[in-house]
């Protein structure tokens, strides 16, 4: 393929990029990340060929026209996009926080009452010894650390309340 060809081809390759970014109706998060990159792709070829053209018929006022659009018509659809792009990282995390507002974590489960009495469970203390830290983490691990009803400080606090010994001296 020769150079020039090749230009066309990133030129229409950015120009249907452009349509897409303004299409706004159909635009998906992940279909426009896979799209920029590809223009960056583009632009670093388009770098690569044009130079080869302008070193081969000079400096045209063609050759400074073409790369002045094209240049114009990429950073503007790359600004878009990367706008675009923000504003839909924003609503999407808007949106997530508003459901676990709604929707905290195991708001849809519900406790009944048991007949009898248990016992409380209690986090088992770690003083370090090497045989004790199986059965300490993983009763440390189902009831702190994997519990979405406390939050890190918290288990901070869990941890080092249960750590005596040795352990402790570590934290």
């Amino acid at each position: 393929m020769r150079a020039e060809e090749n230009g066309k081809y990133e030129n229409m390759f950015l120009v249907r990029f452009n349509t897409y970014v303004k299409d706004l109706n159909g635009v998906e998060l992940e279909q426009l990340t896979i799209r920029r990159e590809k223009a960056d792709i583009v632009w670093e070829d388009f770098e690569q060929v044009q130079t080869q053209i302008e070193e081969e018929s000079g400096m045209t006022a063609d050759n400074e026209a073409y790369r002045s659009e094209f240049e114009e018509l990429y950073f503007k659809t790359i600004a878009s996009c990367d706008e675009i792009v923000k504003s839909l990282l924003s609503n999407r995390n808007d949106s997530e926080q508003k459901f676990m507002q709604n929707n905290p974590p195991h708001s849809n489960v519900q406790f009944a009452s048991p007949a009898i009495k248990l016992a409380v469970l209690e986090i088992p203390k770690f003083s370090g010894d090497y045989m004790e830290w199986s059965s300490y983490h993983d009763v440390f691990t189902s009831l702190v650390h994997n519990s979405r009803l406390i939050d890190d400080v918290q288990k901070f606090f869990y941890l080092r309340s249960s750590l005596s010994g040795e352990a402790e001296n570590c934290v």
